[in-house]
Formats: structure tokens, C-alpha cells, sequence
């Protein structure tokens, strides 16, 4: 039987509390204080599809776009604020788009969801038959914060 005699630590004890902090040191070192507390204010965004992926020039091109927020304040009531660029690679400015809200007014809830944007008069910029070209896409929300940014599939403009 182990037992306390004056200021000795029995073996047994000793080796079950060192251990124990083995242990202990193990799991809590696991735990990283980089990952953030609660949902992702920044929204992000992935680009599902483009289609079709050849077209006559000036025929409309849809891109459906996944997004995710943690805070839901993407989109706005004012069909004149453009929250969201899409950007042809043959141009150096992008074109802005109107995105309604996507969660009800006055809330903060994550959201996570689709939708599609119409890109129309896609046109040929040079003399030649046939142009290839993507779009790169990024979201703005309420606050301010920009989405990351994503690229089409590659489509194929003809005259």
C-alpha cells in the first residue's frame, strides 16, 4: 500500500501526476489562438458554373456564384449601390452589379447560399473571329469587407 511518511512522494503518486501533465500539456497545446470566435464576418465566395461556355458575341452569360457570410449583410435595398464586380479580362475596370439583400433586414445571421448573375452584350473587342475571356468576381458586404476573389472557367466569345 502507498503512504504518505513525512515529506517523501511515494513513486506511484509521482508518476501519475507526471503523467497527467503529459497529458494535459498535449491536449491544450492542440488548441490554436489564431482560429477566430464565432462566424467569419468576411464573406466569401466560389463560383459554381458559367454557361454557356461559347457564345455568339452580344448573347447573355450566366454565373452562378456560391457565397457565405457570417454576419448576413450582403446585399442592399438600393437598386443603385453595386456591391459586386465582375470583371472582364479583357478590360481594366469592372463592371458593378446590384446584389439584394440576402438575409432578412436588421438581422445578423450567417448565411450561406446561391446566385446567379446575367452578364450581358459580351462582344468581340477585336477584328478577328472568336475571343476567349473569364470574368474574376468579388463580393463586398455592408460593412465594407471584400469578399476573396474568384475566376470563371474560360469561355469562348464568336462572331
Amino acid at each position: 500500500m502507498n503512504t504518505y511518511s513525512g515529506n517523501k512522494i511515494n513513486r506511484p503518486s509521482l508518476t501519475v501526476v507526471f503523467l497527467l501533465g503529459i497529458v494535459f500539456t498535449q491536449f491544450f497545446s492542440c488548441a490554436s489562438t489564431d482560429d477566430p470566435i464565432g462566424p467569419d464576418v468576411v464573406p466569401k465566395i466560389k463560383i459554381i458554373s458559367i454557361s454557356p461556355q461559347t457564345i455568339q458575341q452580344f448573347q447573355p452569360v450566366e454565373i452562378t456564384v456560391e457565397y457565405e457570410d457570417g454576419d448576413g449583410n450582403l446585399g442592399e435595398e438600393n437598386p443603385d449601390t453595386k456591391t459586386l464586380s465582375v470583371k472582364d479580362s479583357r478590360l481594366p475596370e469592372p463592371d458593378m452589379y446590384h446584389i439584394p439583400p440576402l438575409s432578412p433586414p436588421d438581422t445578423e445571421v450567417p448565411i450561406k447560399g446561391t446566385f446567379k448573375v446575367t452578364v450581358r452584350n459580351v462582344f468581340l473587342f477585336g477584328n478577328g473571329d472568336s475571343e476567349q475571356l473569364f470574368f474574376t468576381l468579388q463580393l463586398k458586404d455592408k460593412s465594407g469587407n471584400s469578399s476573396n476573389s474568384e475566376q470563371t472557367q474560360t469561355i469562348t466569345v464568336n462572331r
